[in-house]
């Protein structure tokens, strides 16, 4: 069907004059003065700051109250309401998220920081910041700087390759006296590579047992001592000076070690260990770590000594009984520490000859209380720098006078010469008048003689124990150089 009538015409959009529209805005703020800026950047943020502080503070103190109550029913409504104080903290902590780096690593390190805040809406403000050159959207803070990083994992165990006893030697001269003196005690450990397995700052520790606690006994070891912790004891073909304990003391130690007590000893449960320790640095020559450590053996003639040596980091994570400082021990062979020698020479005024006293010093053991014939004594001779030949003089020991016709003079150290466990040998010695100007050197040394029996061992072993002159341990050995020219 068709109807036949009239289309109206659209209606005629009429569209707004927008030349004076004006934007008002929902809500205007005050602008900052630049003293208030820089007194407060962002209003209330230092209120809302400290609250959130003091809430933290104490949500902290709530946990450990919630943590350590029975678990009831009681109580876990009654913490569930007290939770709700606690809203802003909650609110800002999901917020506000720290900023974390990743190191990929369990390792110690020293960090540096310095944190740059820039805006997301820079390029809103280029108008403003091209008319004011000194603004920035930008921020730096200050440099924060040796910022520790823990370890949180124990190190590895240390590979001990060899250890050899060292000592320091002490010079001193006057116009008339000169005096050396070998300090002994001293041991250097050679370590096998890597080091810093637990990052920065890791040291070579020996392990003590800790003075508050009781250290296990093991039944195959002699009573008191213990196979986890460092012992020592006297040489038990000498009778000397026995040691105060079955391990050294950390006072016995030298070198200005660090010391840290109460450490939690590796795979032992609640076991404690006292740790005495020494940095390591790398031998370029051998191209291997080595620690070197000094141990005070007082009157002790070369006592036996077994470390038991564990890696030690001092920047472990450490929380209440518990801590990561120690790596699993490793014990190293026993060996012997070197005793004290001193040595003193004296001249005299004398117009005709070269005129000194020889003192010679140092521990040493009960010679009658030494059941298989040892003895030490001393060798002391003189020799030419020019023509590099002995000198022959006449030696006094207060007593007698006798001419040197040997190259040197032996002296037997005996039980009129000891006193304490120590020793003190004194001879005066006077050579031709040109050796008051002319150079020449001073040697002393020190032997150890024997065993020369010992009962009850079969032929295999007495060739290997018993010794002859031929065999003589040197165990001191120095050169004085007399009159020598400076270089």
């Amino acid at each position: 069907m068709i109807t036949k009538g009239t289309v109206p015409q659209p209606a005629v959009l009429v569209r707004p004059n927008i030349q004076n529209l004006q934007a008002i805005p929902y809500k205007k703020f005050k602008l900052q003065t630049q003293s208030e800026f820089e007194k407060d950047p962002q209003p209330a943020s230092l209120r809302i700051g400290k609250i959130y502080q003091a809430q933290a503070v104490s949500f902290r103190k709530f946990e450990q109250e919630r943590k350590s109550a029975p678990a009831t029913i009681v109580n876990q409504v009654r913490f569930d309401v007290r939770e709700h104080q606690f809203s802003l903290m909650k609110q800002l902590a999901l917020r506000i998220k720290p900023l974390v780096q990743q190191f990929g690593d369990t390792k110690h390190r020293w960090v540096d920081y310095k944190l740059v805040a820039a805006s997301r809406y820079r390029e809103y403000f280029d108008k403003i910041l091209a008319a004011n050159p000194t603004l920035t959207t930008s921020r730096e803070s200050e440099w924060k700087e040796r910022v520790n990083i823990p370890s949180s994992a124990r190190p590895k165990s240390p590979e001990i390759d060899y250890v050899v006893p060292t000592f320091e030697w002490r010079k001193s001269q006057t116009s008339d006296a000169v005096r050396h003196q070998r300090v002994g005690g001293g041991l250097r450990i050679f370590l096998k590579r890597p080091w810093y397995s637990s990052g920065d700052d890791e040291m070579l520790a020996v392990i003590l047992p800790n003075p508050q606690s009781k250290p296990t006994v093991t039944a195959m070891l002699p009573s008191g001592y213990s196979e986890h912790y460092t012992n020592w004891g006297i040489d038990p073909l000498l009778y000397a000076v026995q040691p105060a304990g079955y391990s050294p003391l950390p006072s016995d130690f030298r070198m200005n070690p660090v010391i840290d007590d109460d450490l939690q000893y590796p795979d032992r449960g609640t076991a404690k260990a006292l740790a005495v320790a020494y940095p390591v640095h790398f031998d370029q020559d051998r191209q291997t770590w080595f620690c070197d450590l000094s141990v005070n053996p007082g009157n002790m003639y070369f006592p036996f000594i077994r470390l038991v040596l564990a890696r030690y980091q001092p920047y472990s994570v450490r929380k209440e009984e518990e801590d990561v400082c120690l790596s699993p021990v490793v014990t190293a062979d026993f060996i012997q520490l070197m005793p004290e020698r001193q040595t003193t020479v004296v001249f005299k005024k004398d117009d005709s000859n070269s005129r000194f006293t020889v003192t010679v010093e140092g521990s040493i053991y009960n010679e009658r209380l030494a059941s298989y014939g040892n003895y030490n004594f001393l060798r002391i001779s003189f020799q030419d720098n020019t023509i590099a030949q002995p000198i022959f003089g006449t030696v006094s020991n207060g007593s007698n006078d006798e001419d040197l016709t040997e190259e040197g003079v032996e002296v037997r150290i005996g039980a009129r010469n000891i006193e304490n466990n120590r020793y003190t040998v004194s001879n005066e010695f006077r050579l031709p008048r040109k050796y008051k100007d002319e150079p020449f050197q001073i040697i002393i040394e020190e032997y150890e003689r024997g065993p020369n029996k010992i009962a009850g061992l079969s032929a295999e072993y007495q060739g290997r124990l018993e010794q002859s002159e031929e065999t003589d341990r040197l165990i001191y050995a120095d050169v004085f150089n007399i009159n020598a020219p400076e270089k």
